[in-house]
């Protein structure tokens, strides 16, 4: 009851402050997604919760930068105005919404997870699955509301890689181009420092809302039987699934929850530079920014093959399945690794993570690919 008022409390907030971001030129793009970002100052801790916000105003600027202007508008508003511009970009349910009434517009998707179909098949399937071998009931969580932005849109701009590519039906994949997003940026942070204090019996978990969509009850169910090694739990916990696990968690010894933490908190970064391996065995994602923080801080990452990154080879460890077995290879996979190949893993993770995923990177690969789009439909565009 307490988290459906928090819901309706937010959805009524939205609907009522959530402003409308107006910079006026010739050609106009709509954008739904984030308008809040624009009115924040910098520095604000309102850019520290999630990389997507600094993201919102890097577009801003992309769009600007190739002479349009843009209305920006929060994705899931209600919309009383249907304005008319030359592009549709950003997120459903908004982005489809104004593509209906833009339909010579070009109409490009701003996907941030997997093809929802695969997502919610995976969410029916796995929380089916873990009802039926713990005799519980819990909620499916983090379903998403069907749509057609994929079938509507000319492009798509992808967070990801190419397995969340591989989620969609093959008739849509044409239409996909990766964009790197950003992560958080850990200015002072030493990796020798990591090197220093690791412990190789210490694994992290660092997630999101959507408890079994993103594995954790794998988690928590492999380290309640192997109570040699220490996991670390960083996020929000679903309430119902938390209800099921708490007095495991609590009479355990080796299951540490710490909720949401501030990326910037010298605590959160402590606590991850002791873990050698993040485990992330999540069953629908993009490319989870979490994981990607947390090689930024030198962690291996051990992934399920759904948020895995294309480079898991040289970096990490890709399980075969959602599984506790897959788990337990993962771990035996670490074990066999010498001390200087886990230094030297450490540090590989570090440097590509950050070379890679960085606003930088996240603007030129937007910009790159407005300027590439326009380049294509100029006659069109423009007639």
């Amino acid at each position: 009851m307490l988290n459906k008022f928090k819901k309706l409390s937010k959805n009524i907030f939205i609907q009522l402050f959530s402003p409308t971001i107006v910079k006026k030129r010739t050609k106009m793009v709509y954008v739904s997604y984030l308008p809040e970002a624009y009115i924040k100052s910098e520095g604000d801790k309102y850019f520290s919760k999630h990389q997507n916000r600094l993201e919102s105003l890097t577009i801003g600027r992309v769009i600007e930068s190739l002479g349009m202007g843009y209305i920006i508008e929060r994705f899931d508003k209600c919309i009383i105005r249907k304005f008319k511009c030359d592009i549709v970009f950003g997120l459903e349910p908004n982005f489809e919404r104004i593509a209906k009434h833009n339909p010579s517009a070009i109409k490009i998707y701003y996907a941030t997870g997997s093809y929802y179909e695969h997502q919610n098949t995976m969410i029916y399937s796995r929380t089916d699955s873990f009802n039926k071998s713990h005799n519980c009931n819990l909620s499916y969580n983090r379903l998403v509301t069907p749509h057609n932005s994929a079938e509507t849109a000319d492009y798509i701009f992808q967070i990801g890689s190419q397995k969340t590519i591989n989620t969609y039906p093959e008739h849509l994949r044409h239409k996909i181009c990766i964009i790197r997003q950003s992560c958080h940026n850990f200015p002072n942070y030493d990796i020798n420092s990591k090197l220093k204090s690791y412990s190789k019996t210490d694994f992290l978990w660092f997630g999101g809302k959507g408890s079994i969509l993103k594995g954790l009850d794998l988690i928590i169910d492999y380290f309640l039987t192997h109570t040699q090694y220490n996991i670390h739990i960083i996020g929000p916990i679903d309430s119902d699934f938390l209800s099921y696990y708490k007095n495991a968690i609590d009479t355990s010894s080796n299951i540490h929850c710490y909720g949401f933490m501030d990326l910037n908190d010298f605590d959160f970064i402590e606590k991850v530079q002791k873990c050698s391996c993040i485990i992330f065995p999540s069953c629908s994602e993009g490319l989870p920014g979490t994981v990607i923080n947390a090689m930024k801080l030198g962690v291996i990452p051990i992934l399920s093959k759904w948020c895995s990154i294309d480079c898991i080879e040289t970096l990490g460890y890709e399980m075969e399945s959602l599984s506790t077995d897959s788990i337990d290879n993962a771990i035996k996979w670490f074990n066999s690794l010498s001390d200087s190949s886990i230094k030297d893993l450490f540090l590989a993770n570090s440097i590509y993570a950050n070379e890679t995923y960085n606003l930088k990177s996240f603007e030129n690969d937007m910009l790159q690919m407005f300027d590439k789009i326009l380049k294509q439909n100029i006659y069109d565009h423009t007639r």
